[in-house]
């Protein structure tokens, strides 16, 4: 259900102008379940690039939509992106995540070690009472 509610989200851009989602999927392989949403940065706005170079090279055109993950992913846009998905998915118990945490990713060997070391651990502590 929740998974079903958090898609909701995205396909409704997020609260944002985020894209269109294409695929979310969801991963349980982890101490902490996410999700891993596929979006296509579709923006209507100006190109920026125009204000940086000062003078226009070329007729300005009326906004049309374009791919442009610059504008898009930036930090502070993905910070929102957090935000406004930890707000719509409050009612089911998620917590935002500590911002600027310095938390550095596991990968995948670095996780099943650590796993199989605190079952180990576990398993030893049983067997000790019994």
């Amino acid at each position: 259900m929740t998974t079903q509610y958090a898609v909701c989200h995205l396909e409704r851009g997020a609260g944002n102008d985020s894209g269109m989602s294409l695929s979310c999927v969801l991963h349980m392989d982890e101490k902490t379940p996410h999700l891993h949403a596929t979006v296509v940065p579709i923006v209507t706005a100006p190109r920026t690039r125009r204000k940086r170079e000062g003078e226009q090279k070329y007729k300005e055109k009326d906004p049309a939509p374009r791919l442009c993950a610059n504008e898009l992913m930036t930090r502070g846009k993905l910070r929102q992106y957090q935000d406004t998905y930890a707000q719509t998915m409050a009612e089911f118990g998620l917590k935002r995540g500590v911002v600027a945490s310095g938390a550095r990713h596991q990968t995948q060997q670095q996780y099943n070690r650590q796993q199989a070391l605190e079952l180990q651990a576990d398993i030893e502590s049983l067997t000790a009472e019994i």
